[in-house]
């Protein structure tokens, strides 16, 4: 097995390729919450992190992008949603604006 024995290159290659492709699928909205909340429960305790975790999801349902990827994928099944904020830097953007005055 040469795997064993170091790194893959090409197979590593294939997988970032994978993860770049499914995330640029998803809501950037989404997945930049996601970032936010792993690296901040790093070190928290489980049921800290649970309780951080419902509040997360009540607030991304509470979102355009929950409905929209709910129409695309579900209702119309196109898998054409229409996210908004459309990258990810608009939705790093939208967020440090809403804890900076105080919204969730």
């Amino acid at each position: 097995m040469d795997t064993c024995k170091g790194p893959n290159l090409r197979n590593q290659s294939e997988l970032c390729e994978g993860v770049f492709a499914r995330l640029s699928e998803r809501s950037p909205l989404a997945a930049v919450t996601t970032l936010q909340c792993l690296r901040r429960d790093e070190h928290r305790d489980l049921a800290d992190v649970y309780e951080s975790d419902l509040s997360v999801a009540r607030f991304l349902m509470t979102q355009h992008d929950f409905r929209e990827g709910v129409r695309a994928r579900l209702i119309d099944k196109d898998d054409q949603p229409h996210w908004d904020p459309e990258s990810f830097e608009e939705a790093t953007r939208l967020l440090e604006t809403k804890t900076i005055i105080g919204q969730s």
